[in-house]
């Protein structure tokens, strides 16, 4: 997941990429690990978690994509989030593991079958595809996963252009 964000990241008119992190290969060539994106990002680094919450918490405009593993994103998504609020910076945030994709702790444990690592922060996410929201309530995305995306993305333009119509099962 974490390669096919950064080639459309890469290829994207607006973003401008600042740090990719990785807690196991700070300072290592993003290429190594990703060799398909080495003409896009050829002195690209790894970066440690230290090092992006520090770009994070200095930068007056950031949006942070996070495709850390499932149980694991929550965490380093809650430090980063911290640091930006003691710093006095406001970083959008998308987040494309399952970790912010319920509006519950109690949802996500039934799920996923262990604790939600930072259940203060669900209510600060939206989960959806933006792009078919007029406006996103929340300041930060969860992810929908591949199927619920799959679907969204074939029927959302259908219902919005008006040719199909939708009607409640009972």
């Amino acid at each position: 997941m974490a390669g096919e964000l950064l080639r459309l990241i890469a290829t994207h008119p607006r973003f401008e990429l600042a740090a990719v992190m990785s807690d196991s290969q700070p300072g290592e060539p993003l290429a190594a690990a990703f060799p398909h994106l080495g003409s896009a990002y050829p002195d690209e680094r790894f970066k440690s978690q230290a090092q992006v919450q520090e770009l994070v918490s200095e930068a007056r405009e950031c949006a942070v994509f996070s495709a850390a593993p499932h149980g694991v994103s929550a965490t380093l998504i809650d430090a980063l989030l911290t640091t930006a609020e003691r710093a006095g910076t406001r970083p959008r945030l998308v987040d494309v593991s399952a970790d912010f994709r319920y509006a519950t702790a109690q949802a996500y444990a039934a799920v996923y079958r262990h604790a939600h690592a930072a259940p203060a922060r669900l209510a600060q996410f939206t989960c959806a595809l933006p792009e078919h929201l007029r406006e996103l309530p929340t300041a930060h995305v969860g992810h929908p996963g591949c199927f619920a995306t799959a679907i969204l993305l074939a029927s959302v333009p259908l219902l919005a252009g008006g040719l199909v119509t939708h009607r409640r099962c009972s």
